[in-house]
């Protein structure tokens, strides 16, 4: 057992206040109580104690606390009772010798003191090592409780490595998350099909009439013209060059093959309510027969790393080619 040490008690309050041990982060009523019991009362005696004569009068008296917590709360007390000094040395030896008008002190920034004043607790964590003995055995274990969600969890033993990751959890899960943005969406609201022999009366599809109102011929060239309006647009986005991506495919309906016929990349200079042409020049089929078409434009990187590509698409159900 160690041996009681001698303190005055100050006539200040302030100065009882500061020396008291709870001011030692992890020493709540409960650990004070245990370190009164070994003769240490203020953070004073606790900046002077040694971690093994502390350890083993607790232990004797069956009290266990881990040597690193113990390290802890000492190093905490040096530190606490160094900057306490100047001001209890100051008050309890008053120097006759000292002149007598106030010393002049700058006044504190505004700036710094409203900054202090800005901080919200967003978290608020307790925890407990606990022990109890049952037939001559002494148990630990660690009790944390998240008071904004009453969430608690417990580990057998004196657990120090998983506390932080669980804390981190419960705080990203209770932390506001940012408003997501809308994200920018492609839609393609009419296609044209130009033919060598059509170029004065082009097909058009769009999602009134989504059938061409004729075939065109195998074997020969033919021209996709997607006309693409972007909706989502904010004023980040505006005047910004966008890439897409645009792919023809058709479904051979009597074959039940799938054929990419064409694609392109190209870049989308955005501007709000505005049409953009996107043109695939070459493209053919080579058989006659009924076919499936679909037209999709992809905006590449058109949102943060983490958000889904946007894409639209435009389906002919029926194709005839002659």
């Amino acid at each position: 057992m160690m041996a009681v040490s001698t303190h005055t008690i100050s006539a200040s309050g302030n100065d009882e206040n500061r020396s008291d041990l709870t001011n030692i982060r992890g020493i709540g009523a409960s650990r004070k109580r245990w370190l009164n019991s070994i003769g240490i009362y203020t953070i004073a005696d606790l900046s002077q104690a040694s971690v093994d004569e502390v350890e083993s009068s607790l232990k004797s008296g069956g009290r266990l606390l881990s040597r690193g917590e113990l390290e802890e709360w000492i190093a905490q007390a040096k530190t606490v009772d160094l900057q306490n000094q100047p001001a209890e040395s100051f008050c309890a030896l008053p120097d006759p010798l000292l002149e007598t008008e106030p010393l002049e002190t700058e006044p504190a920034s505004s700036s710094l003191v409203a900054a202090s004043t800005d901080w919200i607790a967003v978290a608020v964590f307790k925890v407990e090592y606990q022990t109890r003995q049952i037939a001559g055995k002494v148990e630990q274990r660690t009790l944390i409780h998240h008071l904004e969600t009453n969430a608690t969890e417990t580990w057998s033993g004196f657990e120090t490595q998983l506390i932080q990751p669980w804390m981190l959890d419960r705080i990203e899960a209770t932390l506001p998350q940012p408003e997501a943005e809308n994200p920018v969406v492609p839609e393609i609201i009419q296609l044209q099909v130009i033919q060598s022999h059509q170029i004065e009366q082009p097909m058009i599809a769009d999602h009134a009439h989504p059938l061409f109102p004729g075939a065109i011929l195998a074997s020969e060239p033919f021209a996709l013209e997607a006309s693409v309006q972007l909706t989502g647009l904010s004023d980040a986005n505006l005047q910004k060059q966008i890439p897409y991506s645009i792919q023809c495919t058709v479904h051979d309906v009597s074959t039940g093959s799938t054929t990419i016929l064409g694609t392109a990349t190209l870049n989308i200079s955005s501007t709000a309510n505005i049409t953009y042409k996107a043109l695939l020049p070459e493209l053919m089929l080579s058989h006659s027969g009924i076919y499936r078409l679909k037209v999709s434009v992809t905006l590449q990187n058109s949102q943060a790393a983490d958000r889904p590509t946007a894409s639209g698409y435009f389906k002919v159900p029926m194709l005839q080619v002659v």
